[in-house]
């Protein structure tokens, strides 16, 4: 279990040193052309998503005569999005009562009787929330093109144009965000402070939650097929018909996701195109394209 393990040692894939050239970016080789102006819907979760037309295609060509090389769009939408996650940590503590409940009742020839039940129930002892996202360091480090399923390398450019040169109406890309933090170890920490401080392993359990917010952000085909498959009024009508039965297969078979990762390396600690993010004080933070 959790509690009686220790902590783990960070993950070795945030040292990029052995990255290929190309695939492996960081902030001092990235120029800044501003904020990308496409439209963009936040989500409850904070994820950013468009589904702008002109994230559709590689524009970087068009540019070249009228700006002498600017960047490509979506490029410029991911880097405009890379600001840090947010993380929240939830503790709660929590043990179980065996309750028994007595019931009399008295029958139609005046017999009375008596039944026993006997239920488990759970009781909260604490439960509170903490953000620490002030923790995490506001840029990330590196942005890393993870390799694909063959295992052979593919820099950040490839993974931008891969997407952009697809035809596929359903065709989405991320770019995850990952803290370089060692969660396993701190969850052991934050199970072991609540032991010492009282709350013994007899007493009741100890749960230990990560939330992230604004920790991806997507760009989707701007085809109608696109947007309407997002709909929630959509889904939910699917849903209250059945016709997902026949629908979800059909899309699931259509759609052609890139499955490319861009990972942002950095030093061990909170931070994952996949981009990568420290803890305060510490350079670098992790995101992933895929």
């Amino acid at each position: 279990s959790a509690e009686s393990q220790g902590p783990a040692a960070p993950p070795d894939y945030f040292d990029v040193s052995s990255v290929p050239p190309g695939c492996c970016v960081h902030p001092e080789d990235v120029h800044n052309y501003g904020p990308s102006s496409v439209r963009v819907h936040i989500n409850g979760k904070g994820r950013a998503v468009s589904h702008d037309s002109r994230l559709d295609h590689n524009v970087s060509r068009f540019l070249a005569e009228q700006e002498r090389g600017g960047p490509d769009e979506l490029w410029n939408y991911f880097l405009t999005f890379a600001n840090r996650p947010e993380l929240s940590i939830r503790v709660k503590g929590d043990h179980e009562e065996t309750r028994t409940d007595h019931s009399t009742t008295t029958d139609s020839n005046g017999n009375t009787h008596t039944t026993t039940t006997t239920s488990t129930v759970t009781i909260t002892d604490f439960n509170f929330t903490v953000d620490v996202s002030h923790l995490i360091y506001p840029e990330w480090s590196s942005i890393v093109a993870v390799p694909g399923k063959d295992g052979a390398d593919v820099t950040v450019r490839e993974v931008l144009e891969q997407y952009t040169r697809s035809q596929n109406q359903l065709k989405a890309i991320h770019f995850k965000k990952q803290i370089m933090w060692d969660l396993h170890g701190l969850r052991f920490a934050i199970t072991r402070a609540c032991r010492d401080a009282g709350f013994c392993s007899h007493l009741g359990h100890v749960h230990v939650s990560f939330n992230f917010k604004n920790d991806k952000v997507t760009a989707r085909s701007s085809s109608a097929l696109s947007v309407i498959s997002q709909n929630c009024c959509v889904r939910a009508l699917c849903v209250l018909t059945c016709c997902w039965i026949f629908a979800l297969p059909a899309y699931l078979c259509y759609r052609k996701c890139l499955c490319m990762r861009l990972r942002d390396g950095g030093v061990p600690g909170p931070s994952l195109l996949q981009g990568v993010y420290p803890r305060a004080g510490v350079r670098g933070y992790e995101s992933d394209l895929s």
